[in-house]
């Protein structure tokens, strides 16, 4: 006796077939990034502390999650890049690799002041499948982050950060979302 196929209720729609090869990749990846999306909301829970390093860019605070630092180096020479983006510091040296060296206001598109001094320290981050350094001024500390004390960056004057930060602290300290800003087109081709 041959099987029917099953009756879908009522109120559901059948799922529609994408009618081009394009269309059909370009459903499949949107269907993976809702996936990989639940499964990175649900590796760090919106109320778990976490600890991040404070830091300064000129007279600019910023942080990061500790979950996205490799190192810190110090006093590391970077050699600028002729006709390179502004957001593009430089290159420096890297375990015996040449890693790229950004200038962290430029990149997150806010104002450079005129006197900003030379940044003497990088931090280096995982950015997509190879490693890169924020220029930045001064080390502060690593400072415990509630997620639920964090104040949207448009609250705190900043909107011009739009997604690249997680939030502001009490003290006006930006947590940088270092996942969002790995997005950036300068990111693309690493």
């Amino acid at each position: 006796m041959p099987t029917s196929p099953p009756i879908a209720p009522a109120n559901s729609t059948p799922p529609v077939a994408p009618a081009t090869e394009a269309q059909r990749r370009e459903h499949v990846l949107r269907e993976r990034a809702a996936r990989y999306a639940g499964r990175q909301r649900a590796a760090q829970p919106q109320g778990a502390e976490f600890e991040a390093l404070q830091f300064t860019v000129g007279t600019s605070r910023f942080a990061v999650p500790l979950s996205v630092l490799e190192e810190v180096r110090t006093a590391v020479p970077v050699a600028p890049i002729p006709g390179a983006p502004a957001e593009l510091a430089g290159v420096f040296s890297l375990r015996g690799e040449l890693a790229l060296a950004l200038d962290l206001l430029r990149l997150l598109g806010l104002a450079v002041p005129a006197d900003l001094p030379a940044c003497r320290h990088l931090l280096v981050l995982r950015a997509r499948a190879s490693s890169v350094g924020l220029a930045i001024s001064e080390l502060k500390a690593v400072r415990r982050v509630a997620p639920a004390a964090l104040h949207p960056p448009t609250e705190a004057g900043l909107a011009a950060l739009g997604s690249h930060a997680l939030g502001v602290t009490t003290d006006g300290v930006v947590l940088l979302d270092w996942r969002q800003i790995c997005r950036l087109p300068i990111f693309q081709s690493l």
